[in-house]
């Protein structure tokens, strides 16, 4: 992890401090602002024309622009000509959850019924897929798009100290997941799971296997970032590949307690004679976890 101490955003790291440097930046497009500081003025106009290009959406002034935070428990409500109302739901690297991205929509609907809906889901982090969201209808704006139109802004001469840390912190954290292409593979568990070389090597898995599904599975031990592929159910128990940040292993999950320890049994026996007429090495590990999710043999 690069860590540069006087860079705002290595202390300001929760998501109200990214939705406070949205607002900031948002707020520099305000046709009131050009006088105040016209680099800024301009990165600003540039950073809500990307927001709005998301929506297709192309303005040829921006006349005003209204700024409301957690208003109806959405992050940032953006007001633009009083035409548009643009919902941002701001993640680091945490997810959507519940009914959260529906009930925004219905409120914006109701209380700004005279403007356009526009929402929008913003992450610098990462995640495995963004079904959830694209099946609420609102567009991403990930992390490579503010990289993309935040250096578009410091190409142009933007010599703002805070514009620049946020920037170098969205470098910083695209640099240690994108590492993985670098960096010894012993070295990867070193770092935050949401700054692990890992989750940049499951994404370009991702590319070659879309099936994989991948994230941070907690346990006892601190957890792991996991990697699962090759689903497979039957009327007893349903199988998988998984990636334990290293270990290739066979998962089993087993709903009847009272079959878990006749199945295990039988699958590990399947699996090593397998592996074996294969010859890919195979290990029993050894603990047999109990419970719903079994692991049934590591491959090496």
């Amino acid at each position: 992890m690069r860590e540069n101490p006087t860079n705002l955003f290595t202390w300001a790291t929760s998501e109200l401090s990214q939705d406070a440097f949205i607002c900031w930046l948002l707020a520099w497009a305000k046709p009131e602002n050009k006088t105040v500081n016209e680099s800024m003025h301009q990165a600003g106009k540039y950073f809500l024309k990307a927001l709005l290009a998301k929506h297709e959406i192309e303005i040829p002034e921006i006349l005003t622009v209204q700024i409301i935070t957690q208003k109806f428990h959405i992050d940032v409500l953006v007001i633009i000509n009083n035409e548009y109302a643009m919902i941002i739901e701001d993640k680091t690297h945490t997810e959507s959850h519940g009914d959260q991205l529906e009930r925004y929509k219905k409120t914006i609907e109701k209380h700004y019924p005279e403007c356009d809906q526009l929402p929008t889901f913003v992450k610098t982090g990462s995640q495995s897929n963004n079904v959830k969201e694209v099946e609420a209808e609102y567009k991403l704006f990930l992390r490579t798009d503010f990289l993309k139109t935040l250096s578009v802004g410091r190409d142009a001469g933007v010599d703002n100290h805070i514009y620049l840390d946020f920037l170098a912190t969205i470098e910083a954290l695209h640099a240690d997941i994108n590492s993985y292409s670098e960096a010894p593979i012993k070295l990867w568990k070193r770092t935050p799971w949401e700054r692990s070389p890992w989750v940049g090597f499951y994404e370009y898995l991702q590319k070659e296997v879309p099936a994989i599904a991948w994230g941070y599975v907690p346990n006892q031990n601190g957890g792991f970032l996991g990697a699962s592929w090759n689903l497979l159910r039957w009327e007893e128990c349903t199988a998988c590949l998984e990636i334990e940040q290293g270990r290739l292993c066979f998962k089993l999950e087993v709903k009847d307690v009272a079959k878990q320890s006749e199945l295990r049994k039988e699958w590990s026996e399947c699996i090593i004679k397998s592996a074996k007429q294969r010859l890919v090495q195979t290990q029993r590990p050894q603990v047999l976890l109990h419970g719903l999710t079994t692991r049934k043999a590591r491959i090496q």
